[in-house]
């Protein structure tokens, strides 16, 4: 019982104790890079430390709330957490800073607090401070879910595309504290056909004795369009016993973050495929690309230097291979990679993807196939703008007209430059026996929300994972 109200505490006061959590790390740690790095402590610092102290944490409280920090949280590892902090405590300093210069004019006639090596040391000490205070949270909040506290049981009515993508969701992310309790439907062949018998509970008329026998805390209601009536019935129900209730209507499911309502003489109008990169994000992300390609092709020469002599005397043949892919908008252009294969490898098996242990490749292709030093030579790609540093894995013309016609939403991933590495890639999604269906589901992930955070945190993984990948081959 005990653990049960402190963990209501913090779930409920997050937000303050959050505060307090931070207030703590500004006010001693400034102090400490004060006196061991700047040796300005004092009386009257401490005090402008505490008074700024005291104002970083409101800011910060107000910067969470305004960037949606405190909704569902999901996080698996400490680099999500990291890049979602990260933001936050940088406007929040910069916020800071203005209202110390505005502060320090009129009251203190002193602008030296902020100086550039007190600022790096404070942001670096504070954000790795509460990084490690919010990971902490987080492991300790799964392990009290594992345990059955706080868990919030979800009832979905309507078993569809839609809430199958839910119930995905609740699963892959135990840090909400949900779980699925089951679904209802009027027709039970609808459970046979999703595969979820185990969990159907029966039809809409279950709702009302179900949630009185405490079988769940929340219903979701998935209904398409079609069930409108069903769906007003469901509403009445939920409002007659204040039943917590959630509607996904099934026009969502085409809805993505980057659709948007504009109002023509009065009638909202939804575009669902505007281009997820136009203005100044796709600009941002351009010189992004530019600056990062240039600098890895001149720190990495000599890298190109020794692997195109291994190239070359492993086998006859170029040391560079050239293959045509397709990128934005469907158009063709030409990949550069360090070959791999021996030459004319597919001139008898025609286009085919790489298999583990591939007879086709040479013994120094296979290892940089394995570690992707043979991508290397894309950041020319890059340099040239037919390629992104991340995006989506371009795919030859022959196996785009296939999957095109197989694969619903294939060509979505066309709407944004090819990548050297993507949001599939990193989460293990690479080669030939991983799911192809959920590769691109991993893309149209990336293209519905991207930003130029994401596409930091994606290199960092790619990093972080390219030696460790079991899938690259």
């Amino acid at each position: 019982m005990f653990k049960r109200a402190i963990f209501h505490l913090f779930i409920k006061y997050a937000p303050v104790i959050d505060a307090l959590v931070n207030f703590s790390i500004f006010y001693f740690g400034s102090i400490v890079i004060k006196t061991h790095f700047t040796g300005q402590a004092g009386v009257e610092s401490n005090l402008i430390v505490l008074i700024l102290a005291i104002i970083y944490s409101i800011l910060w409280m107000f910067n969470s709330f305004g960037e949606g920090y405190y909704r569902f949280k999901r996080v698996g590892q400490l680099i999500d957490e990291f890049f979602i902090m990260l933001p936050i405590t940088v406007k929040t300093y910069l916020e800071l800073i203005a209202i110390y210069t505005l502060l320090g004019g009129i009251f203190w006639n002193d602008y030296t607090f902020f100086h550039r090596r007190f600022f790096i040391y404070s942001l670096i000490s504070q954000s790795l401070f509460f990084l490690y205070y919010q990971y902490t949270l987080i492991r300790i909040y799964a392990l009290l879910h594992n345990k059955g506290y706080n868990i919030k049981h979800l009832m979905i009515a309507g078993i569809n595309e839609n809430s199958l993508k839910i119930s995905g969701l609740v699963t892959q992310n135990p840090m909400w504290g949900y779980s699925v309790a089951g679904y209802l439907d009027n027709d039970n062949e609808n459970a046979v056909r999703h595969e979820v018998q185990e969990l159907y509970c029966g039809g809409y008329e279950k709702i009302e004795p179900m949630y009185f026998e405490k079988k769940f805390d929340r219903l979701i209601c998935c209904l398409p369009t079609k069930e409108y009536d069903e769906t007003q019935k469901i509403i009445r129900i939920c409002e007659k016993n204040n039943i917590d209730l959630h509607i996904v209507p099934d026009i969502f499911y085409f809805i993505t973050s980057n659709s948007s309502v504009n109002n023509l003489e009065g009638i909202p109008i939804i575009s669902l495929y505007e281009p997820p990169l136009a203005g100044l994000g796709g600009l941002m992300k351009r010189v992004m690309d530019f600056i990062l390609s240039l600098i890895g092709l001149i720190i990495l020469s000599p890298l190109f230097l020794l692997l195109s002599a291994l190239v070359k005397f492993s086998s006859k043949g170029p040391v560079f291979y050239s293959q045509e892919r397709v990128g934005l908008d469907n158009q063709p252009f030409m990949m550069y990679k360090f070959r791999s294969m021996y030459s004319d490898s597919e001139f008898q098996s025609g286009p085919k993807w790489a298999d583990k242990n591939d007879p086709r490749c040479t013994k120094i292709g296979a290892f940089m196939r394995k570690t992707s030093l043979d991508e290397l030579p894309q950041l020319v790609n890059v340099l040239k703008g037919d390629m992104s540093l991340v995006g989506p894995r371009p795919e030859r013309p022959f196996f785009v007209q296939k999957f095109k016609e197989e694969i619903k939403d294939y060509m979505k991933r066309h709407r944004v430059k090819a990548g050297i590495t993507g949001w599939a890639q990193v989460n293990g999604l690479r080669g030939s026996s991983t799911s192809l269906e959920q590769r691109i589901q991993y893309d149209l992930y990336y293209i519905e929300n991207w930003s130029l955070i994401f596409d930091i945190k994606i290199l960092f993984k790619t990093v972080m994972v390219v030696w460790n990948d079991k899938n690259a081959y």
